[in-house]
């Protein structure tokens, strides 16, 4: 049986939706599992 090893989450606040967005594809294709909210309030 293999052992996985959880993926580390990251919450990317900003209300610049656009750069909110570069960094979850950023951080998604380094492996992270990324959620993103404009005012932290996810």
């Amino acid at each position: 049986m293999a052992v996985t090893t959880p993926r580390k989450w990251v919450l990317v606040v900003d209300d610049n939706s656009r750069l909110r967005n570069l960094w979850l594809e950023v951080l998604e294709e380094a492996g992270y599992a990324a959620v993103g909210s404009e005012d932290g309030l996810v």
